[in-house]
């Protein structure tokens, strides 16, 4: 069960028929949370993980109040090509009961602009996040000593503006 669950006993109160909590239980507390609400936080917990030889697309599982919840490797490619499917995605963050996340992937290049094909994949992951309503907060382009966050180049906020359009024209 992820860490992040509390039970508790529900009984009735004698006024009015609403709920109190009564003796809670915490089946699992976490330790040494991490807030990551940040491009530049999300970029420090993954500088040093990254291959620099390989594409690999890492994913950062949120809870709600942007703390830090799983932190994976879910694909990793050639020099120049990676292999990604929405699917593997979104089951790793429905398992960690992830509340947002944030998705990152190398070029070992070196050049943080992403490219046409990140920028339609990550428009897809987008959209797909808006129906599992499990937000995609940010996608960055990690280097050994550098980084690009589409947030906050603005994408995200532009993709929002054309789906609002859409769904008006529908």
């Amino acid at each position: 069960m992820p860490p992040r669950f509390r039970t508790a006993v529900l009984n009735p109160s004698a006024k009015s028929g609403q709920f109190s909590i009564k003796n809670p239980v915490i089946l699992q507390q976490r330790t040494n949370m991490r807030e990551v609400s940040t491009s530049l936080q999300a970029y420090e917990i993954l500088r040093n993980e990254i291959n620099p030889h390989a594409e690999e697309l890492w994913v950062i599982a949120l809870d709600s109040q942007m703390n830090l919840v799983l932190k994976e490797m879910l694909f990793r490619g050639t020099v120049d090509f990676c292999m990604i499917h929405p699917r593997d995605i979104f089951r790793c963050l429905v398992q960690a009961n992830a509340s947002s996340f944030i998705l990152a992937h190398n070029h070992p290049s070196q050049n943080v602009l992403p490219s046409e094909q990140d920028l339609i994949l990550t428009r897809r992951i987008h959209q797909l996040a808006q129906m599992f309503e499990i937000p995609l907060n940010d996608h960055l382009v990690v280097c050994e000593n550098n980084y690009f966050s589409m947030a906050d180049h603005g994408y995200f906020k532009k993709w929002r503006k054309t789906r609002t359009v859409r769904s008006l024209t529908v």
